[in-house]
């Protein structure tokens, strides 16, 4: 039996979740960030049949926004790994889960000491900001920032609030090692992608708000899917009744998922979903 009839096996005997959490980059989108015609149509037709779906992705709002207008669904998603729950069609966050800039100058602190050469980024309710080095990578890059930054210089002197998420790039420093440095501090430590630490509140992950979500639906995780791909989705892959890693997905996000999907780009999130319906 192949892997793929084993997926589908096991998908004619479960019913359709009533609630059904997508992550975005290397879930969603392809590796080009672009979504499929297939995947658009999947998802729609999967809230027609009565199944609301989220949008839970490290990205900020800003940058989630055009494919939750794409996909239609604006009215609620996670956002900065579960920093924010966000509303697209009022354009307001319905909460947040910030972290004292206090410790967010620590743990900058920390890198700056441990990694001269390390690049930090904030997201921030009154603005986003960036260092001069990753705005000047980035700006020369292939893909450019597809907004401005409210500040680009050392990040720590536009801090004067509390701060929603911290990230950080370095040279030849993985984010995994990075997070090491950072033990002690008051903060969950996560990545998307092997060379992006990204920094939230302790305690605060996808899988938190994603709870938070169903509990205000009225549903138990039994009653929830989540999709992902890499070590910031563990927690909710491990909390849904049904977690489903991508194929393209990291080992250990593999390892503990419920079901292994076919890749992104081969139209994995949509293929799970049609076989749903």
């Amino acid at each position: 039996m192949t892997s793929s009839s084993i997926w589908r096996g096991a998908l004619s005997i479960s019913p359709l979740p009533k609630l059904i959490a997508l992550d975005l980059d290397g879930t969603l989108l392809t590796s080009d960030k672009t979504l499929s015609p297939r995947t658009v149509q999947a998802v729609e037709r999967v809230t027609r049949a009565g199944t609301k779906v989220v949008l839970c992705t490290g990205r900020p709002p800003r940058t989630a926004r055009p494919f939750a207008e794409r996909l239609k669904l604006v009215e609620l998603a996670i956002v900065y790994n579960g920093g924010a729950i966000y509303d697209f069609a009022r354009d307001t966050a319905l909460c947040r889960y910030d972290f004292p800039v206090a410790v967010a100058h620590e743990a900058i602190e920390r890198l700056r000491a441990r990694y001269p050469d390390v690049m930090c980024g904030a997201e921030t309710a009154y603005g986003w900001f960036v260092d001069t080095a990753r705005y000047e990578i980035v700006r020369r890059g292939r893909v450019p920032y597809e907004t401005e930054p409210d500040g680009v210089g050392e990040v720590e002197r536009f801090l004067r609030e509390s701060v929603t998420k911290l990230l950080f790039w370095h040279p030849t420093a993985s984010a995994e090692t990075l997070a090491a440095a950072l033990d002690g501090v008051s903060v969950h430590c996560t990545w998307s992608m092997p060379g992006l630490l990204e920094v939230i509140a302790p305690e605060v992950n996808k899988q938190v708000a994603l709870a938070r979500v169903a509990a205000d639906l009225g549903l138990q995780a039994r009653e929830v899917a989540a999709f992902g791909d890499q070590n910031n989705d563990k927690e909710m892959l491990a909390w849904a009744g049904l977690g489903v890693a991508m194929g393209n997905g990291s080992e250990s996000v593999r390892a503990l998922a419920d079901l292994v999907a076919p890749s992104n780009d081969e139209d994995g999130v949509a293929q799970v979903l049609e076989a749903w319906l």
